[in-house]
């Protein structure tokens, strides 16, 4: 793996930027192997994520019973669990596997940002990641112009099942 990410990023001549959400359990391991390696975590409101998840898997599977994303490694317990409880766990366990992951790399290379914060000012974290980028050596340049700002979306009104589900789930994870 470490072959073909540089590789990739020669023939780009630059950094690249990669969404690999199995990475998330590898973070230490591939600090290890490319210690300029730079990692950006977005965090999202955990009762937003899980409510999320809960949209995905109707829409992707015409089912909330049926599992979609990562699978923790409580996944084993979490799948007979309503799909209330699945969400919120498997947002609670996916959260607490990548900062156990940050924590054993010592935060090094780290970038964590709020989604509702890169949502508001998109233009300030990319700055930020480029200071980061500037920290191990990389000179980025802005090819293109973020937004100004985006929408973010708020899942589910509260006066809906689904939702009271879901956040006390969320609560009782917390």
């Amino acid at each position: 793996l470490r072959l073909i990410l540089i590789n990739m990023a020669e023939a780009f001549d630059r950094p690249l930027v990669l969404k690999p959400f199995l990475l998330a359990w590898h973070i230490a391991r591939l600090q290890t192997v490319m210690p300029k390696a730079c990692f950006v975590w977005i965090r999202r409101d955990p009762l937003q994520t899980a409510l999320s998840i809960v949209e995905l898997r109707q829409k992707y599977t015409g089912s909330v019973e049926t599992w979609v994303g990562l699978k923790p490694a409580e996944y084993a317990w979490l799948k007979d669990k309503p799909y209330w409880t699945q969400a919120a766990g498997q947002v609670h366990y996916v959260e607490k596997s990548i900062q156990s992951q940050i924590e054993a790399v010592g935060g090094r290379n780290v970038l964590t940002v709020g989604y509702e914060d890169f949502a508001e000012n998109p233009k300030a974290v990319l700055r930020q990641i480029q200071e980061l980028l500037e920290l191990n050596g990389f000179r980025p340049d802005s090819t293109a112009q973020p937004p100004a700002a985006f929408t973010t979306q708020r899942r589910t009104p509260p006066d809906s099942e689904d939702y009271e589900r879901v956040r006390r789930e969320v609560e009782r994870f917390s």
